[in-house]
């Protein structure tokens, strides 16, 4: 089944070769942040990690975060989120809403349904994210402003997350991602057969997603708004200097994402009664760093295409430098158009699920085309 996502986007790269710029907006749509607790020693973590990747397929606008435990990708802000949140790892909170059971997350096998749940109300707030990236300084500036669709009542914080994607450690170390041999022996679970160090416990070299690196704005965000009136605008910025630390983890800034945030202000501890519930999110690549501190400007920002291989849906992601209608016409090997869709202007973050059940196994090409410019995924159907 096809889901939508669209995002604003449009990039706009300043005169100075240092400076690149990114403007995002979630233009009334409404976004859920799944939060994932995590950690490489945990067991059944693993499996964590493919409900996550699961969720993102069946949902393109939800938004996912990884917070790290006592492992090599934990610090200290993240361990207080995770004091709050916990119900045993793995846990899962989505937009950090009470569903019941006197705690703030839920198990793994909830994630979709109350994902789904949260999509399912209309937008509240919208959320427009700019970013400029100083490479001499290492200052990263975030500019976040919302606006209220209706009139709310209570306190409202801001936050920005900063996460990284595909992160690997050295072999043995923190970084691997310890595997239960429930999934190692599953037979069709994405780690099946994984184990590859000596105990055949762990998976050396796994690629851990959407980690959590940093909190912009503390833990629970900043204050931005009481009682916003309909249409009622405001705006924060975040200044962060980009921490040397990142170059001893091996940090690799261009696979760092930013997600902006609006939630429920709160007083005191976290509880049942005193959510600090997020009302929107919206996510935006930080801009390719480069040592030349030079931007390439292309059509597409990025073009994403996942599960690979995929079995019955594959989901294509686009970040569009100018919102246009986009085409995607998906071919076999010898060249024949299996699917060929094309979606009117929106914003400029595009994406969308197709049902490729229908397909045999063998190799295809999504090619993505937007003002004129295309390009190609290949990616392998394997049931």
């Amino acid at each position: 089944m096809k889901s939508k996502f669209i995002l604003g986007i449009a990039a706009l790269f300043l005169s100075s070769s240092t400076y690149a710029q990114q403007n995002v907006s979630t233009n009334g749509k409404r976004f859920a942040l799944l939060i994932e607790g995590t950690g490489a020693w945990c067991q059944h973590c693993s499996d964590g990690a493919a409900y996550v990747e699961k969720v993102l397929t069946a949902t393109p606008n939800c938004i996912a975060v990884s917070e790290h435990n006592s492992d090599g990708m934990s610090f200290a802000d993240g361990n207080t989120l995770d004091a709050a949140l916990n119900s045993g790892w793995p846990w899962g909170s989505i937009d950090m809403h009470y569903f019941g059971g006197g705690v703030l997350s839920v198990n793994r096998g909830s994630w979709q349904a109350d994902v789904n749940t949260q999509l399912a109300n209309t937008a509240s707030y919208d959320l427009s994210m700019s970013h400029t990236y100083d490479q001499t300084t290492r200052t990263l500036t975030v500019t976040l402003t919302g606006k209220a669709l209706s009139a709310l009542t209570g306190n409202y914080n801001f936050n920005v997350y900063l996460d990284e994607d595909s992160v690997v450690g050295p072999a043995g170390s923190m970084y691997s991602q310890t595997n239960s041999i429930v999934y190692d022996t599953m037979v069709g679970h994405k780690y099946y057969h994984a184990n590859n160090n000596a105990a055949k416990t762990k998976i050396d070299g796994f690629k851990h997603m959407q980690v959590l690196r940093a909190m912009l704005g503390g833990v629970w965000g900043v204050p931005a708004a009481t009682n916003p009136a309909a249409n009622s605008t405001v705006t924060k910025t975040f200044t962060y200097v980009i921490p040397t630390q990142y170059d001893v983890l091996n940090v690799k800034l261009n696979k760092l994402k930013l997600v902006g945030l609006v939630q429920k202000a709160i007083t005191g501890s976290p509880s049942s009664t005193n959510a600090p519930e997020v009302l929107n999110s919206v996510q935006a690549k930080l801009l390719p760093w480069n040592p030349t501190g030079l931007s390439t400007i292309s059509n597409f920002a990025e073009v994403q295409l996942f599960p690979n291989p995929a079995v019955d849906v594959v989901v294509v992601r686009a970040l569009l430098n100018e919102p246009a209608e986009t085409n995607v016409t998906i071919t076999n090997a010898i060249g024949q158009t299996v699917i060929n869709q094309t979606f009117p202007k929106g914003a400029s973050m595009f994406a969308e699920s197709f049902n490729i059940s229908n397909l045999t196994n063998g190799m295809y090409f999504a090619t993505v085309t937007s003002n004129g410019v295309s390009e190609v995924k290949k990616f392998v159907v394997a049931k």
